[in-house]
């Protein structure tokens, strides 16, 4: 495993950096958990401490309570341990192999040209901070480690809670310091799928396929379409910003250039990483005799989508290459025109906002990932909601739009709400430790996002259940950071919180 280490090792508090450093060196993306499971593992074992290890790689270390809380009731504090794998265009790291190098800007920590895994690897970090001590107090602890949360809070799902006794769950995922979150929305990805018609290139009609003339002399042109620089985001906490979404602006570009009655057809299109990330990249080959005409159309909606989304976006690339070509297959008239009209009737952003909530997004979906198969055109959505009836509706939609392609559609990863507890001796406790500690009172807030709080709640009997957690900036993209002070803080308060049961 490669990586730039020992660049966290003077950074206080010590025994969560030097953790949130080691994993780091472990490739961790949804799906690739078998090596950061094994850490764990083995960390147990070397401290004596109990362990239980499921099929799904989630781990739960268990630890007894220190002198005079033996007999106190079991807190269970939990993380995830998958990250999302984003990186930029032109690094040449491979997160299915290598760990994240990192680097300090003044009071933040960030992967070099990648995601930096902080949601959720500092969770991580802290438990293993105080599972590792031998000098704090506390009760029992049940240190849940999950697997996959990222695609649809696969390990959560699949825990025997059976392994589990404590009637307290803190929660370290969240991303906002100072915010104790007490509900969550429920959610489900969505796949949808239409039929494609490839045809030969010597198959079209009165279209010349000789090999490209890269003057543009003669032939046709092979052309690769390119949408990046947007700042992307999690598709739960920072569908409310208005932030574009690349497959849906690839989309509408290709409308455009078709508009205008431009002959092309469809060679490759792709665009984002997952279902839960909002599209920070895009891209479409297209085959088309009429290289400067959509040049200057896709110069023009560069000019109009950065006006558009100025004070939210900074600069969006549009970029044309040419790319050399011999014999091809493109994808006929019609199955071009199905997926440019596909993409632009599918509803992506917020689709309501919460009565009772002032600026709380009630619904959403987001048009996460898109690709090109062999005969079939995929796209993944994220969809969300505060109402398990609504969020079907929205999925309804979904596949009424899609029947009317001939596509279908399968359903994964479904997940519940969390709704809030009126009565609640753990939120009792961390107010008023926030308040006693900082001076201050501590917001209690829902979000649009999916949490393992929901899954917990929902198979665990009056279990009291908050999230709390340190400033995250960005996450789910390459330009995600973490503040170190606020890391600093947030351990701090969790350290007085196990003093109290």
């Amino acid at each position: 495993m490669m990586g730039n280490f020992n660049v966290l090792e003077d950074i206080e508090p010590k025994e969560v950096f030097y953790f949130f450093e080691e994993i780091s060196k472990i490739p961790r993306g949804s799906g690739n958990t078998d090596k950061i499971s094994n850490y764990l593992v083995d960390f147990a074992k070397n401290r004596n401490l109990k362990f239980y290890k499921d099929d799904l790689n989630n781990v739960i270390i268990y630890k007894e309570g220190t002198f005079g809380f033996e007999n106190k009731d079991s807190l269970i504090l939990q993380g995830h341990m998958d990250i999302v794998c984003d990186k930029k265009l032109d690094s040449s790291k491979n997160m299915e192999l290598e760990g994240i190098d990192l680097e300090i800007n003044g009071d933040y920590i960030s992967g070099i040209d990648t995601s930096l895994g902080g949601d959720n690897g500092i969770a991580i970090a802290m438990i293993l901070g105080i599972l590792d001590s031998n000098n704090l107090i506390h009760p029992p602890i049940e240190a849940v480690f999950t697997s996959d949360e990222e695609i649809g809070l696969i390990g959560a799902n699949y825990l025997d809670i059976s392994k589990l006794s404590g009637k307290y769950l803190i929660n370290l995922d969240s991303e906002e310091e100072g915010v104790m979150v007490v509900s969550c929305a429920g959610g489900n990805r969505i796949n949808l799928e239409i039929p494609i018609n490839r045809l030969e290139y010597n198959n079209l009609q009165n279209r010349s396929y000789n090999k490209i003339n890269l003057k543009g002399d003669v032939g046709e042109f092979l052309i690769n379409i390119s949408i990046s620089g947007l700042k992307g985001g999690h598709s739960g906490i920072e569908i409310n910003k208005g932030l574009a979404n690349a497959n849906k602006l690839l989309a509408k570009l290709l409308k455009n250039i078709k508009d205008e009655n431009i002959s092309f057809n469809i060679f490759d299109i792709y665009g984002g990483n997952l279902d839960n990330a909002i599209a920070n990249n895009s891209n479409s080959t297209i085959l088309s005799p009429n290289f400067d005409e959509i040049k200057k159309i896709a110069k023009d909606f560069e000019v109009k989508i950065n006006q558009e989304f100025k004070d939210i976006e900074d600069k969006i690339k549009i970029n044309l290459d040419l790319v050399e070509f011999s014999k091809i297959s493109v994808l006929s008239e019609e199955s071009t025109n199905n997926i440019i009209d596909f993409i632009n009737e599918l509803p992506n952003g917020v689709c309501k906002i919460s009565d009772n909530m002032e600026d709380f997004v009630e619904s959403s979906l987001n048009l996460g990932i898109m690709n090109l198969k062999k005969d079939k055109f995929s796209l993944v959505f994220s969809v969300r909601s505060s109402f398990d009836s609504k969020r079907e509706k929205i999925n309804n939609k979904l596949i009424s739009i899609t029947n009317r392609f001939g596509g279908d559609f399968k359903i994964i990863g479904e997940y519940p709400g969390w709704e809030l507890k009126e009565e609640s001796k753990l939120q009792e406790i961390i107010l008023k430790e926030y308040k006693k500690k900082y001076s201050k009172v501590m917001k209690v807030n829902a979000i649009h996002a999916g949490l393992e709080c929901g899954v917990f709640v929902n198979k665990i009997p009056d279990l009291d259940a908050v999230s709390i957690g340190p400033n995250l900036f960005d996450v789910h993209t390459y330009n995600e950071k973490l503040s170190i002070s606020s890391v600093d803080r947030t351990y701090k308060l969790l350290l007085d919180i196990l003093k109290q049961f």
